[in-house]
């Protein structure tokens, strides 16, 4: 799936086997809303590529509480950006 940034409404974590990976409520074409899983989990810097995209370009989507606790944690360890800098989306890597 491909989403735009201005239609990413809200992200809630939630905890796999491989470790936390996120649901992301958008906004459908119809106007409604649609839940897509993204694995994160599964990626190298899978994390810190959707929050730093998250951060920077769809500022207005709503974070859970074990959301904000990952990007405190991605900030702190230098992963992911003090300040908001534009980014490009994330990219799943070749396997």
């Amino acid at each position: 799936h491909t989403i735009a940034a201005a239609d990413l409404i809200s992200v809630s974590e939630f905890v796999t086997p491989y470790g936390p990976s996120y649901r992301l409520t958008v906004r459908a074409h119809d106007g409604g809303t649609r839940r897509i899983v993204a694995p994160v989990a599964l990626l190298r810097s899978g994390h810190s590529a959707l929050f730093t995209w998250i951060l920077t370009r769809a500022p207005q989507a709503g974070l859970d509480k074990s959301s904000l606790k990952t990007v405190g944690n991605l900030k702190a360890r230098g992963l992911i950006p003090e300040r908001d800098t534009p980014s490009a989306p994330p990219t799943v890597p070749p396997r």
